[in-house]
């Protein structure tokens, strides 16, 4: 679908954001697993949201929504027939949880996919499911995923990943079986996922490890700070752990706080966002904007539910060419969209590497980026893992899209609304479908612009 995009010519001084897409869809799984019934309030008004109440009630789930809540009804009958054919055609994120609920609960079924999604992922998700004798297969050629009755030991492993969702498969595979599960990460991941099931009354403990000062190798006269072990955190799952219910009322969106942070720097102006949650790697992205394309502050700390918000404010500039590798690359994974775009349209050439997990959990991603930014005429390559970027403030503004990772299409969609003119805009209902709070905030801020004409 095509989509003719009005420049935003002023943005509002302030606005809220929807419910974060992750935690509803953490809560809407979790909610299957319940004794009590889960009441989640400010949820993600995303397409997935749909799709996965779909899914939960085709599995014997009772989910109930109305305009202000969704109502998970505890101790659901799951019923799932041997040999069923399931279907679930959303997201990454919540396909990885509904892998690792379907493996957990050991039936022979099979799950269709969504050809969006990369089969990549699902080979690395179903390989490290296979390493401990759980039984997942899967055809890529077909999109499907089988399962069949498996291990039913406790698991315990270390995992390197940037990114938390093989983290939160396993989680909610160990919750399923009911069985413990001991992780341990070497890159600390924060989606939320722990403090759920905790908040929730999941029996779950996270420990950090702390590094030590010793004597330096290479020079006995220095001392040095080392980590203590080989990995950064702990995470102990224990067995038979139960979910007992309550209320959540889910705090702002990730994608979506990173979208208009954006804007404001495309923009240059200044814009506060009310009530943000804060997760590590957005507390990152921020102190990373104060460098790159932005004066940044945060105030007016409060708690809103079980989760800590500020109000954010920034006043964007235009970005300077940075070069992002090792940790700070891998611990900004998740934004890499949104430091493309403003990185494109700054001044300076910008390298991005050591973020190839990106490209698996994503559809060819990097590849993406760069045809659609060659489009406006700037110049980039795709890497194995990464982006190199010549920033060109004074690019060709034509048309944009199409896009098959939301993500990107929200990114670019930022970039039209920066603009002086209308454009085109090709795959709109990507954006449409998956940020329908942010395209309503837009769309109030254009009757904004009316009425402030013809007063």
């Amino acid at each position: 679908m095509k989509e003719i995009i009005k420049p935003l010519k002023k943005l509002p001084e302030k606005i809220r954001l929807g419910g974060d897409y992750n935690i509803t869809q953490y809560a809407l799984l979790l909610g299957l697993l319940a004794k009590n019934d889960i009441s989640i309030r400010n949820y993600n008004r995303g397409k997935d949201t749909s799709l996965t109440i779909s899914f939960l009630n085709s599995v014997g789930g009772v989910v109930e929504r109305s305009a202000t809540e969704i109502l998970v009804r505890g101790d659901s009958r799951i019923q799932i027939d041997d040999c069923a054919e399931l279907e679930y055609k959303g997201g990454a994120v919540p396909l990885a949880m509904i892998i690792g609920f379907l493996a957990g609960k050991k039936t022979c079924c099979s799950l269709v996919y969504s050809n969006k999604i990369n089969p990549d992922l699902i080979d690395f998700l179903v390989g490290y499911f296979n390493k401990y004798s759980i039984d997942i297969f899967h055809r890529a050629e077909t999109n499907q995923i089988y399962f069949r009755a498996g291990s039913e030991s406790p698991v315990e492993c270390t995992l390197s990943n940037a990114l938390p969702y093989l983290k939160d498969s396993l989680l909610i595979y160990s919750l399923t079986c009911g069985q413990s599960i001991l992780i341990k990460e070497k890159a600390a991941t924060d989606s939320g996922f722990e403090k759920l099931i905790t908040d929730l009354g999941g029996a779950l403990s996270c420990e950090e490890t702390k590094s030590v000062m010793t004597t330096d190798p290479d020079d006995p006269r220095k001392r040095i700070r080392v980590d203590s072990y080989d990995y950064k955190r702990k995470i102990f799952l224990k067995k038979s752990s139960e979910i007992g219910g309550g209320e959540l009322n889910v705090p702002s969106d990730f994608n979506s706080l990173a979208a208009f942070l954006l804007l404001a720097i495309l923009k240059k102006e200044k814009l506060t966002i009310e009530n943000a949650y804060i997760k590590d790697s957005m507390g990152r992205f921020l102190k990373f904007l104060k460098t790159f394309a932005a004066e940044v502050g945060s105030g007016n700390r409060k708690t809103v539910g079980n989760y800590t918000v500020y109000d954010i404010s920034i006043d964007g500039h235009e970005a300077k060419g940075r070069k992002l590798s090792g940790r700070t690359a891998t611990g900004l994974m998740e934004l890499i969209p949104f430091i493309t775009i403003a990185a494109a349209v700054g001044n300076g050439n910008t390298v991005i590497r050591d973020v190839s997990e990106y490209g698996v959990w994503r559809n060819n991603p990097f590849h993406e980026i760069s045809v659609a930014l060659g489009r406006l005429g700037i110049k980039s390559g795709a890497l194995e893992d990464g982006l190199v970027i010549e920033g060109k403030p004074d690019y060709e503004d034509d048309s944009f899209g199409p896009f098959d990772n939301r993500e990107t299409a929200l990114a670019f969609y930022m970039l039209t609304l920066s603009e002086t003119v209308k454009t085109t805009f090709d795959g709109f209902e990507l954006v449409g479908d998956n940020y329908p709070e942010i395209v309503e905030e837009v769309q109030a801020a254009y009757e904004r612009q009316l009425l402030s004409r013809s007063a």
